[in-house]
């Protein structure tokens, strides 16, 4: 997901872990019932280091993307390329404004 940095869910830092998960099972619920899936990219080759394709997630004809949503509701930072600041706090207050918070199962 481009523009998005989401905390580690493979990572010895158990609450960074947790938090990656939460991040990983909140993005599956969201797509669990997508009928339809869109991915707009900024070129048609937005592969990253790894070989990712980046790009902005859409279901069906929703007007925001799931990148943005996982932002908004605190479980992902805004991410451009810049120093990463891992700031939990900020993706905690963010979750309990929207009251959200995935189960792990």
């Amino acid at each position: 997901l481009a523009g998005v940095d989401t905390p580690e869910s493979r990572t010895k830092d158990a609450y960074e872990k947790k938090l990656g998960l939460e991040a990983k099972e909140w993005l599956k619920l969201q797509l669990k019932d997508a009928e339809t899936l869109r991915i707009k990219t900024e070129k048609p080759d937005s592969t990253e280091k790894y070989g990712r394709i980046l790009g902005w997630l859409y279901i069906g004809n929703e007007a925001i993307s799931i990148n943005e949503k996982m932002i908004q509701q605190g479980y992902a930072w805004s991410y451009l390329g810049e120093k990463k600041v891992k700031d939990f706090t900020l993706l905690e207050q963010r979750r309990r404004n929207n009251n959200t918070e995935p189960e792990i199962i």
